[in-house]
């Protein structure tokens, strides 16, 4: 799921569910993992890797999290939004990861924690940059 401001002019999946949660509306994605990542350092990272010529697959991500995981930190960041808490996790027994990206992070990629990509989220609704056009 990218995070963070809104750059293209349409909204992409991962920012139609955050406009959704930020909505209230509730989404049963409880079987669902999530990897997190500012939406910069998806850019970042492709350039670093034609840059550098390397091969092989390279995961971008912040960190990997459950649904449950995800929501209720929007909830406990985004207080203004009505934004549903989850109570029972239906994943816990999934192994969260923060930092899994190694190999990018030891080509020099610096990932953005996934609380300044949930605040710049936030702020884009506030703003009205995460509207549904159409």
């Amino acid at each position: 799921m990218a995070l963070g401001p809104i750059l293209p002019p349409s909204l992409g999946l991962s920012v139609k569910v955050v406009l959704h949660l930020l909505q209230g509306i509730q989404m049963d994605l409880s079987k669902v993992v999530i990897g997190c990542v500012y939406v910069r350092e998806v850019a970042r990272g492709m350039i670093l890797l034609y840059e550098t010529s390397v091969e092989g697959r390279y995961l971008c991500v912040e960190s990997i999290a459950s649904w449950a995981d995800v929501v209720n930190k929007f909830a406990s960041l985004c207080p203004q939004f009505p934004v549903q808490r989850i109570v029972m996790d239906e994943q816990a027994c999934l192994l969260r990861a923060e930092r899994p990206s190694k190999k990018l992070i030891e080509l020099g990629l610096d990932f953005t924690p996934i609380d300044k990509s949930i605040n710049d989220g936030c702020k884009s609704e506030e703003q009205g940059t995460l509207e549904e056009k159409g």
